[in-house]
């Protein structure tokens, strides 16, 4: 059992809970602690110490029970210790290493981290929710929870302050409604295509044809045009987090998409196997797996971020649509329009553009689907006209 007691003093009320002279101390066996091995903890006071007193046995009697030391390491510890474990890309370890040194280190770095409560977390929350993106803010919050996961389960901290962190009442998507003004025509990204500087146009359709990212497409290469006939194989995507390991240098590929984490297939249309051919005949392919597109100042290594938007910018003068506010992502809202417009099932626009949930393309594009009342009303109709069918064709048997 847990002892309270207070050291000797010369105060007149040395034995009361009123004398603050000396401390009052906590004597304590922790848990698989060899006999006569006992642990200390001081207070100031003496109801503290009962609290703390009594809080050591029953986390002894349930299990919970975390030595003190342990959980006041600090959070960078924790954090680096977390980081090292597992396997990681370069690039998902550099953009931890940026979450944590820009949104992590100053309001929790040098804390014990298990000091940090649920309402420092839940405020840290709502500044993220305040100052950024939905997605980015999802993001940071994701991280920050899977690092006090980690610290819980390996019995640093006895409770998990995150876990309270969960959205009340009505939850905030983390994805957006795309507004019709995002999303080019038809013949605007024909204008593009032909717009685009000559060794990287194809990405324009492949992008807008097959609802590529931006590195997904600059990431084409022959395997992914060979793996399944009437399929682009999209396996790999762009970093920009190579063997310089610096943002916007290095550029380098991984063969891991975003979200999904895997390969997906999605349909090659003619018009996409079209400009792929085309690019293939008057550019050729490099590298292992034949890959389409290269930087044009380093032969053998692929295009950065930096100078595909360069290109993709001139692209929009010499097209007349510099004042439309059009990104390459653009490219991939015409696509899923393009789809919904068609009467694809969302579930397959979901899977065709590698969407982590269905949610997300219903969020971001549901409100594309014009008429869908009609065709919904239409669908009922006939189905009871074939029954009614159906029913007249048995009595006139």
């Amino acid at each position: 059992m847990a002892t309270v007691w207070k050291e000797d003093c010369a105060c007149p009320r040395a034995k009361k809970a009123t004398c603050r002279h000396k401390p009052w101390k906590v004597r304590y066996r922790a848990p698989g602690g060899r006999v006569g091995k006992q642990l200390e903890a001081s207070f100031k006071l003496k109801e503290q110490a009962d609290e703390f007193a009594t809080k050591v046995e029953r986390d002894k009697q349930v299990g919970s029970y975390i030595d003190p030391k342990t959980s006041g390491r600090l959070f960078s510890f924790v954090w680096d210790e977390w980081l090292s474990a597992g396997t990681r890309e370069p690039s998902t370890f550099a953009s931890y290493r940026s979450t944590y040194r820009n949104h992590l280190e100053k309001p929790f770095g040098g804390r014990p981290i298990g000091s940090i409560t649920a309402s420092e977390i839940a405020a840290w929350k709502r500044d993220q929710d305040e100052r950024y993106a939905a997605s980015t803010a999802h993001h940071r919050m994701v991280v920050l929870k899977t690092v006090f996961r980690y610290a819980h389960e390996m019995e640093i901290i006895a409770r998990n302050p995150a876990l309270s962190q969960r959205q009340r009442g009505r939850t905030t998507s983390i994805a957006r409604q795309v507004k019709p003004t995002e999303i080019p025509t038809t013949g605007e990204v024909q204008d593009l295509f032909e717009a685009m500087w000559g060794p990287l146009r194809a990405t324009v359709w492949i992008q807008a044809g097959s609802g590529a990212r931006v590195g997904e497409s600059l990431a084409v290469s022959r395997t992914s045009i060979e793996a399944e006939p009437g399929f682009l194989k999209l396996w790999q995507q762009l970093t920009t987090h190579g063997q310089n390991d610096g943002k916007s240098r290095g550029v380098a590929f991984k063969d891991e998409l975003k979200w999904s984490r895997e390969a997906r297939m999605t349909p090659l249309s003619y018009t996409v196997q079209q400009a792929v051919d085309r690019h293939r005949a008057e550019y050729g392919e490099w590298g292992d797996h034949g890959w389409l597109f290269q930087s044009p100042k380093y032969a053998g290594s692929p295009i950065s971020f930096k100078s595909y938007s360069d290109h993709w910018n001139k692209a929009l003068v010499k097209a007349g649509l510099e004042k439309s506010g059009y990104t390459p992502k653009s490219l991939r809202h015409y696509f899923a329009s393009v789809c919904i417009a068609g009467s694809v099932p969302l579930y397959e626009v979901a899977q065709w553009m590698g969407h982590k949930s269905t949610r997300v393309t219903e969020t971001t594009y549901a409100h594309l689907l014009q008429g869908a009342h009609l065709r919904t009303m239409d669908a009922v109709e006939v189905a009871i006209l074939e029954h009614a069918r159906l029913m007249l064709g048995q009595r006139a048997a």
